[in-house]
């Protein structure tokens, strides 16, 4: 009976403390959000904030947040780009608005401990959501899910409901198998871990499937060297994919007909940018099992280019000078004498340090016979 009292008491307690810590809970978790918004326009400055609402509860917050893309010059309204004469007309952005229901912890939603757990979908208008209830029902066309750790990291998990027989209108349909997607990231957004896949696409037409897609995986790996330069490495594999290419007139007497179709088979890329010390080696490769188009045949491809003895903080330079001139329209800055010498100052410092091109590995057969290539 005494324990019995004893753990009652507890839970009493703990019901009414639990309000309180979940309540500050939420302010770690805005000052956490927008630590992260932050890293991500660092490196996407061709995106900014346009608005941004956040209402915070004692148990769940919300936050809806409108994303544009555009010129700096132009991010307040009537600003004039330099040099023209009359203020210029608020420019018509691409905007999307993302809404999110945050959950507090330290249990979030009552479930297993987090910091919180954050649901995310896109806020479309009325027109755009009968186009894709046709699609997907009562289902998001595409849903987020974050789950922050205390420690700093978190993972974000991406999900897209398949559907079939979407009309395209004209006889046309579109199948869709789905998609997920995993995101495993560090504090401070230190290293990322991706993976996801999607079963298939298929679209079919009165005169056949002019499209199929089949077995899309990916995966990549990274982290931050120099600064604000991820480094890593990462693949993208599709099993096959079909594109139906339409005639183009009747075929010559005699004459081969045209081909109606493209077959791609056992795609396989891959991209690592490796990091020694103050230098990077960049590897590219390429491959695919069966490739056709008419009569026009290869099998077992392999295109394999590396980058070798960068000097990683030039290259650092270089991507974040490229990066940054996306957000002035359009890249790089035509006439831009102080873009142009940076590039070229960058440009030399990769150079002065004697990088090496390397063709690892290019390599394919055909009825014909086989071709292999190497150098340096």
């Amino acid at each position: 009976m005494k324990r019995g009292l004893w753990i009652g008491t507890a839970v009493v307690a703990l019901a009414g403390v639990y309000p309180g810590v979940a309540w500050l809970t939420g302010k770690v978790i805005e000052t956490r959000i927008g630590a992260y918004r932050a890293r991500m326009l660092e490196q996407m400055p061709y995106l900014t904030v346009a608005e941004r609402i956040y209402q915070r509860g004692i148990l769940t917050s919300r936050e809806e947040v409108t994303y544009q893309f555009g010129r700096r010059a132009l991010e307040r309204a009537g600003a004039s780009p330099a040099g023209a004469a009359e203020p210029a007309a608020p420019a018509q952005r691409v905007r999307f608005t993302i809404r999110s229901r945050i959950e507090h912890g330290p249990f979030p939603g009552f479930g297993r401990p987090a910091l919180a757990v954050i649901k995310s979908e896109f806020v479309t208008d009325e027109a755009t959501q009968r186009a894709v209830a046709r699609a997907f029902g009562e289902h998001q066309p595409i849903v987020f899910i974050t789950r922050l750790g205390f420690e700093g990291g978190g993972v974000w998990t991406a999900s897209s409901p398949p559907f079939a027989g979407l009309d395209l209108g004209e006889g046309q349909r579109l199948s869709w198998s789905g998609l997920t997607a995993t995101v495993e990231f560090g504090r401070n957004l230190a290293w990322f871990k991706m993976r996801g896949s999607a079963p298939g696409l298929v679209l079919d037409s009165p005169a056949g499937t002019p499209l199929r897609l089949a077995d899309l995986t990916f995966e990549s790996t990274t982290e931050l060297a120099f600064g604000d330069l991820y480094v890593g490495g990462g693949s993208i594999r599709v099993g096959s994919m079909r594109i139906g290419v339409p005639a183009v007139g009747p075929a010559a007497a005699g004459a081969a007909a045209l081909p109606t179709e493209s077959t791609l088979d056992g795609l396989d890329y891959a991209a690592r940018f490796e990091r020694h010390g103050d230098f990077l080696d960049l590897t590219g490769k390429l491959a695919a099992a069966r490739i056709e188009w008419g009569a026009f045949r290869l099998n077992d491809a392999h295109y394999e280019v590396s980058f070798r003895h960068l000097y990683g903080p030039s290259v650092a330079g270089l991507i974040r000078l490229l990066r940054n001139s996306f957000a002035e329209a359009p890249p790089p800055p035509a006439g831009d004498k102080t873009f142009e010498a940076q590039t070229r100052r960058l440009g030399i410092e990769i150079l002065g340090h004697d990088p090496l091109l390397v063709i690892d590995k290019v390599s394919f057969a055909t009825p014909e016979g086989d071709l292999r290539l190497s150098g340096s």
